[in-house]
C-alpha cells in the first residue's frame, strides 16, 4: 500500500523531525511504501531560516534582531545544514509540493495527517486545510488523522464550525491528548481515539539505529533540553548535577549568543538522541524531551513552566498520566532532590499503549 504522510517534517525542531521519522519507519516495517509529502509552508520554514524575519515595527526591536542574527550566524548556518542533511537522508521525501493539487497527483492509497501540533492555529497561522485533508482525492483513497494535536483549551463558535466541516474529510481520527477528544468528539460522528506520539511506535532498539552507542561526552552528565529557555530549568539541573557529581550539558531549540562549553547548539537529530541515551538524568520542559527520557528509561524531571502563568500543558500532562509519572512534573521553584525511576511497571504500560496505537493504524489501514 502506498501511504503519504503529512506533518511538520520540515521544521528544524527535534521532536517534529523525529516523530515523522518514527511514523515513517513503523509503517515501512509493515511493508508499506511510504512517502513524506514535502509540503513546506512558510510558517514552518521562516522560524528556522538562516536569515531571520526583520519585518518588525520598532527600530529598537529591529536592531536587536539584527544584532542577534550577526552574532549567531555561524551557528545558524551549521545547524541549518545538519537538519537539512538529516531530513533529506532519513525521510523519504516527495518532490516539493508547490500546489495543494500536487498532493492528489502522488496517487497514494492512504494519506495520514499527523502527528505533532498540525491542528494548532497559533502555529499554522489559522487552521491549515492541508492538515485536515482539504484536497481532492479518489473515492477509494483513505484519509487518517494520527495523533494530531490541537493545542487549544477552548473553541470559538467559528472554530467549531470550521472543524466540524473539516473533520468530515477523514475516514478515521486519533489525537494525542484527552482534552482534544472532549473538544472534537461533539463535532464528528466518527469515534475519536487517543494514541501515543509516533516516537513511541518504535522501540529503544529502533532508535539505537540512529543514536550513537558511544557517548558523545566522556564524562557523566545531566542533560537539559528546552524549547522556551527558562533559568529555573538550568538551576534545577545544576542542583541534580552536583548530587550526581556530573557535569551539565544543555540542548536548546533555537540558536543563542551563548558559546559556553555546556551548551551544544550544533546537534543533529541523531546526536540529540545520543545525548538522551547516555544521560544520568534529564531535566526538560519539552514534550519530546520527556518522550525520549521515557523511551530510554532515564531518570527525568519535567519543569512546569505554565502553572505560575495561569496556563496548562495538556500534552505533557496526558503523556505523564499515561505512565503514572505525574510526580515527575515539578514546579519552577522546586529544590531538586534526585530520585531514580523504577521502570518495571512503566515498561509494561508502554507496551500496552504502543500496542493500542499500533492497532489503530493496523485496523484503519486494512
Amino acid at each position: 500500500m502506498k501511504i503519504g504522510i503529512l506533518t511538520f517534517h520540515c521544521a528544524h525542531n527535534y521532536g517534529a523531525v523525529l516523530q515523522c521519522y518514527a511514523l515513517q519507519q513503523y509503517l515501512r516495517s509493515l511493508g508499506h511504501d511510504i512517502l513524506v509529502v514535502n509540503y513546506r509552508p512558510k510558517y514552518l520554514l521562516e522560524p528556522y531560516s538562516i536569515v531571520p524575519n526583520l519585518k518588525v515595527t520598532s527600530f529598537i526591536r529591529w536592531t536587536k534582531v539584527l544584532l542577534k542574527f550577526i552574532l549567531t550566524l555561524p551557528i545558524r548556518i551549521m545547524r541549518y545544514r545538519k537538519f537539512e542533511k538529516f531530513i533529506n537522508e532519513y525521510l523519504r521525501l516527495t518532490s516539493e509540493v508547490k500546489d495543494v493539487k500536487d498532493i492528489a497527483s502522488l496517487n497514494c492509497d492512504v494519506y495520514i495527517m499527523g502527528s505533532d501540533q498540525i491542528w494548532n492555529p497559533r502555529i499554522t497561522e489559522g487552521f491549515d486545510s492541508v492538515y485536515f485533508g482539504g484536497f481532492e482525492v479518489g473515492r477509494d483513497v483513505k484519509k487518517i488523522a494520527y495523533g494530531a494535536s490541537l493545542g487549544l483549551q477552548n473553541l470559538t463558535k467559528e472554530q467549531c464550525q470550521y472543524l466540524a466541516k473539516s473533520l468530515s474529510n477523514f475516514n478515521a481520527i486519533s489525537v494525542r491528548e484527552y482534552k482534544t477528544i472532549s473538544l472534537l468528539q461533539p463535532l464528528t460522528n466518527l469515534s475519536i481515539s487517543q494514541v501515543v506520539d509516533p516516537t513511541f511506535l518504535l522501540e529503544e532498539k529502533d532508535w539505537n539505529n540512529l543514536a550513537s552507542k558511544v557517548p558523545l561526552c566522556k564524562e557523566k552528565y545531566v542533560l537539559t533540553y528546552q524549547v522556551e529557555v527558562n533559568p529555573n530549568v538550568n538551576r534545577i539541573a545544576c542542583l541534580i548535577a552536583r548530587q550526581l557529581n556530573a557535569r551539565l550539558i544543555r540542548l536548546v531549540a533555537w540558536p543563542t549568543r551563548n558559546y559556553s562549553r555546556e551548551l551544544k547548539q550544533v546537534v543533529d537529530p541523531a546526536e540529540f538522541l545520543s545525548y538522551f541515551r547516555h544521560a544520568e538524568c534529564v531535566v526538560t520542559s519539552s514534550f519530546h524531551g520527556t518522550a525520549f527520557s521515557i523511551l530510554y528509561r532515564r531518570p527525568f524531571y519535567v519543569v512546569d513552566l505554565h502553572s505560575l502563568r495561569g496556563g496548562s500543558n495538556e500534552r505533557l500532562k496526558t503523556l505523564l498520566s499515561l505512565f503514572h509519572l505525574e510526580e515527575r512534573y515539578i514546579p519552577e521553584e522546586w529544590n531538586a532532590v534526585f530520585q531514580k525511576i523504577d521502570y518495571t511497571d512503566i515498561n509494561t504500560q508502554l507496551e500496552s499503549v504502543r500496542g493500542e496505537s499500533q492497532k489503530f493504524l493496523l485496523d484503519n489501514l486494512k
